[in-house]
């Protein structure tokens, strides 16, 4: 896939996102709304499914189109949640001559105990036949080699308390807002920068981290 048609895509889809909000926060079609109306959806994907779930449960009358089955267009082909990069691309001595270096991350709960060996068997069938889907192509005899981290090795890595790189878990849409602070008021000069802590995981949120502290831990001299 080029830059330019990743772009489009991904500004595609904040646009129906927001689409997609905008029809759900109607004051018209929230709370009590008029039985009468009749919606018709057509696409049965995520975003479509959701809303027609979510406006029936309000009481109105809803109509699903797809020429297909649900969620057997774009909502299947697509990579979900699996997060792919090349970073040979961009960098080609991060590859072999001819080769390319594929990052692949999913999201795993912290570790607590499970058959982590058998997770990552399953989880390398379903990615490899999600990625087969969208590249129209198998992949499995191309691998020459390959390696993983699982939240048993984050965990020894990176001190991350059951290898969750993330902290507490981000399942809640108001998860965000019990993050840990920057510091606390238990402990004088303590203060928290990371992943786990405000204002989130990845190297820019923890980037943000790191000048939230340069901008409240008082000077040295002092």
């Amino acid at each position: 896939m080029s830059d330019q048609l990743a772009i489009r895509r991904r500004r595609f889809s904040q646009w129906l996102a927001a689409s997609s909000i905008s029809l759900l926060a109607n004051p018209a079609l929230s709370g009590s709304a008029p039985k009468q109306k009749h919606i018709v959806i057509v696409g049965a994907g995520i975003v479509g499914s959701s809303i027609a779930y979510h406006l029936a449960k309000w009481g109105v009358k809803v109509t699903l189109l797809d020429r297909n089955t649900v969620a057997s267009g774009a909502s299947h082909g697509t990579f979900a949640w699996i997060n792919a990069t090349w970073a040979s691309k961009a960098i080609p001595k991060d590859a072999p001559e001819g080769c390319e270096n594929w990052f692949v991350m999913i999201n795993v709960p912290h570790n607590d105990g499970q058959d982590w060996e058998a997770f990552r068997a399953k989880a390398r069938e379903k990615i490899i036949k999600k990625v087969n889907t969208v590249l129209q192509t198998d992949i499995s005899p191309l691998i020459e080699t390959e390696d993983y981290l699982d939240p048993i090795l984050i965990e020894q890595r990176t001190s991350s308390d059951k290898g969750s790189l993330y902290g507490s878990s981000s399942n809640d849409r108001m998860s965000a807002f019990f993050r840990q602070a920057n510091f606390t008021s238990s402990y004088k000069n303590l203060y928290f920068c990371g992943g786990s802590v405000h204002p989130g995981g990845g190297i820019l949120l923890c980037l943000l981290g790191a000048n939230i502290l340069n901008k409240i831990i008082p000077d040295a001299k002092d």
